[in-house]
C-alpha cells in the first residue's frame, strides 16, 4: 500500500474515534455514581459563595454545607494605614485575610474585607434527576435548545411587561453607524418593541436562539461580573465541570464542560434549573436564573440587530 493511501485510511480512522467519542462524551462519568457536587459563584473582588453537595445514600442528594460572603469597602489614609500596619507587623496577615488596596484617589484609599459565614440551609434532592439531566446532555452536546425548552410562562411575560413599562429607554447606547435623527425617531417606538417580544418569543427558531447564546462566549474577568462553576464527581473521583464565564447571561448558558481533556459546549436549560434549585435565595448570581432576564437580553438583541 502507498504511504500516501496508508496516512489516509490512518486520518480516516483518527477521524472517525473522535466523532465517536464527540457523540457521546460524557458516557465514562455516567457509568459511575455520583457521589458529591461542588457550586460555586463569585466575582473579581473576591467575593466566593459555595455549596457543598453530597451522596447520602444510593439515591438522595443533600447539602452538607453553605457558605456566603459579604464584601464591605471602607475609606482610609493610606500612609497612615500602612505605618499602622508596619508597626504591628501584621501586614502579612491581614493580606492572608483576603484584604487588597486599590487606589481611588490621593491620599485616599479603601480596603476591602470579605466577611465568610456559613448557613443553616439542608435541603435534598434526587441522585436520579441530576443523572437524567447529564445523560440528555450526553446524548446531544453542544445541540442548542429551542425556546419551549426554557418553560416561559405567563407570569414571566406579565414580570417582564412590568420592567419594560418602567425601563429609560433614552439610557440606551446609540450605535456608531446611524444618524443621530434615525436613533431618535427609533427610540419613539422602542417601548412596543419590547414589549412585542414577550408576545411573539414563542415563535422564535432555533437558529436565531442559537446565535443569541452565542454571541458573547467569553472567559475573561470584568472587575465585578459574576462566574458560575459546578463541579460533579463521582465514585471514581472524576469530575465533570461546568462553567461559565464573566457575564451575566440569563440561566448561564452556554456552559462550558470539562471531563476528561475534552471541552464542549452545554445549551441545556434543565441543568440551569436544577443547579437554581439547589441555592438559596441569597447566593451570589442566583438573580440570573430567570426568564425575565432571559426575555430582556433577547429583546436588546434583537433591537439592535435592525440597524446593522
Amino acid at each position: 500500500m502507498k504511504p500516501r493511501c496508508l496516512l489516509l485510511l490512518l486520518c480516516l480512522a483518527l477521524a472517525t474515534s473522535l466523532h465517536g467519542q464527540d457523540t457521546a462524551p460524557l458516557q465514562g462519568f455516567l457509568s459511575t455514581p455520583i457521589t458529591e457536587v461542588y457550586i460555586c459563584s463569585g466575582t473579581c473582588d473576591l467575593r466566593e459563595d459555595t455549596i457543598h453537595i453530597i451522596a447520602i445514600n444510593d439515591s438522595t442528594l443533600r447539602v452538607e454545607q453553605t457558605i456566603l460572603t459579604s464584601n464591605r469597602r471602607l475609606s482610609f489614609d493610606a500612609k497612615q494605614y500602612l505605618k499602622k500596619m508596619h508597626r504591628r507587623r501584621i501586614i502579612r496577615t491581614e493580606m492572608n485575610k483576603r484584604c487588597f488596596l486599590r487606589p481611588v484617589s490621593k491620599p485616599k484609599h479603601y480596603i476591602t474585607r470579605t466577611k465568610r459565614r456559613q448557613l443553616i440551609y439542608h435541603p435534598k434532592s434526587n441522585i436520579q434527576e441530576l443523572q437524567n439531566i447529564i445523560s440528555n446532555i450526553n446524548q446531544k452536546p453542544e445541540q442548542g435548545p429551542s425556546i419551549a425548552e426554557f418553560k416561559i410562562t405567563a407570569k414571566d411575560k406579565k414580570h417582564y411587561a412590568q420592567i419594560v413599562e418602567n425601563v429609560d429607554f433614552l439610557q440606551l447606547n446609540m450605535p456608531t453607524e446611524i444618524s443621530c435623527q434615525r436613533w431618535y425617531d427609533s427610540l419613539k417606538h422602542v417601548k412596543e418593541f419590547y414589549l412585542s417580544v414577550a408576545e411573539r418569543i414563542d415563535t422564535m427558531n432555533e437558529a436565531t436562539l442559537y446565535k443569541f447564546l452565542t454571541k458573547n462566549i467569553g472567559w475573561f474577568c470584568i472587575d465585578g461580573a459574576t462566574w458560575f462553576t459546578v463541579e460533579i464527581t463521582n465514585k471514581n473521583g472524576e469530575v465533570l465541570r461546568f462553567e461559565h464565564g464573566y457575564d451575566e447571561s440569563a440561566w448561564y448558558l452556554p456552559w462550558r464542560v470539562t471531563y476528561n481533556g475534552s471541552h464542549f459546549l452545554c445549551f441545556d436549560p434543565a441543568f440551569s434549573r436544577w443547579v437554581n434549585s439547589q441555592i438559596p435565595k441569597k447566593f451570589y448570581g442566583k438573580k440570573s436564573f430567570n426568564n425575565t432576564d432571559l426575555l430582556l437580553q433577547i429583546a436588546y438583541d434583537l433591537w439592535y440587530k435592525q440597524f446593522e
